[in-house]
């Protein structure tokens, strides 16, 4: 009788630990419903083949709403705060926005990594990276990124 209580209070243990750490965390997927565009934001370590086929982990920007994919489900995000230190473009620089969403709080940290030549009126398109720190139901992750945007 000893050792089957001993078994059973290690079964809860491991049962328990196994519970606690899957609340802690979520997964990124990628965004299933491209019905607008907007910045196209990439895990760093997204291979380029995923990156050609347009699979990214959020979407945000037009009109300011978003998306984006937590636990393999697109979750729709509304833009709260934007902050852009000042209206000169230029590499090296950049802001942060935060957006909301059920359940979900997403902080976006970037600097611009790639802009157009200043004489191409025709070129509307800017490469970054940066951060995403992620609130969803109290589970919080950061992540690199790196993304593009444009019209």
């Amino acid at each position: 009788m000893k050792q089957f209580s001993i078994i059973l209070t290690i079964f809860l243990a491991i049962s328990f630990a196994q519970s606690t750490f899957a609340q802690k965390t979520f997964r990124l997927d990628f965004v299933k419903d491209y019905d607008f565009s907007g910045d196209t934001i990439w895990l760093v370590n997204t291979k380029k083949k995923d990156r050609v086929n347009s699979k990214s982990v959020a979407i945000l920007g037009y009109e300011s709403v978003g998306k984006i994919n937590i636990n393999g489900r697109d979750i729709e995000l509304k833009l709260v705060k934007s902050h852009l230190p000042d209206k000169n473009f230029k590499v090296g620089r950049g802001g942060y926005q935060i957006w909301k969403g059920k359940n979900i709080k997403v902080r976006l940290d970037y600097i611009y990594t790639w802009l157009c030549p200043p004489m191409d009126d025709n070129c509307e398109v800017y490469h970054f990276k940066g951060f995403l720190a992620i609130d969803f139901n109290g589970k919080k992750r950061h992540i690199k990124i790196n993304g593009s945007g444009g019209s």
